[in-house]
C-alpha cells in the first residue's frame, strides 16, 4: 500500500485493519504525517508498529516529531532515538536529553522504573550511573 492512500483513510479503519495496512506499507510520507498517525491512532500497538515500519523504510524524524511522540508515548520517542534517523542539531539533541532526564526524575517515586535502562537510552555512560542513582535517591527523598 502507498502512503498517500494509507494517510487518506487511516482514521476510518478499525485497529485490526490499521495494523494490517501498516504491514503492507511500501513507503511512508513526511515524518510529521507519520507522527500524527502514531500519536492519534487507536492503540499503542498500532502506533509502535507504524514507527518501527517507518524506521525500516528509512523515515527521518525531526526534533518536533520526537517531542510530540514523547508527549503521547515515550516508548515511541525512544524507538526513534535508538533506531531511527533523527534530524537534530546539537542544541536540540541536548534539549531532548534534558527533557527525558526531567521526565525520568519526575518518575523517581515509581518503584518499577528501570533507571539504568533509561540512562543508557539517554547516552549516559555506565560509570556515571551509580552517581546518578545517588542523585535520584536524594531528589526523591526530599
Amino acid at each position: 500500500m502507498e502512503w498517500e492512500t494509507f494517510y487518506d483513510r487511516w482514521e476510518d479503519w478499525a485497529e485490526s485493519t490499521l495494523i494490517a495496512r501498516i504491514s503492507s506499507l511500501k513507503s511512508v510520507g513526511p515524518s510529521d504525517e507519520v507522527t500524527e498517525v502514531a500519536c492519534f491512532s487507536l492503540s499503542f500497538d498500532a502506533s509502535y508498529k507504524l514507527i518501527t515500519k517507518a524506521i525500516k523504510l528509512g523515515a527521518s524524524f525531526s526534533f518536533d516529531d520526537i517531542i510530540e511522540l514523547d508527549e503521547y508515548y515515550s516508548e515511541l520517542a525512544e524507538e526513534v532515538l535508538i533506531n531511527g534517523d533523527c534530524l537534530l542539531t546539537v542544541p536540540q539533541a541536548a534539549f531532548v536529553r534534558r527533557h527525558r532526564l526531567r521526565k525520568l526524575f519526575s518518575m523517581c517515586s515509581t518503584p518499577t522504573i528501570d533507571i539504568e535502562h533509561e540512562l543508557i537510552i539517554l547516552g549516559i555512560k555506565a560509570q556515571t550511573i551509580p552517581r546518578m542513582q545517588q542523585s535520584i535517591v536524594f531528589l526523591s527523598s526530599a
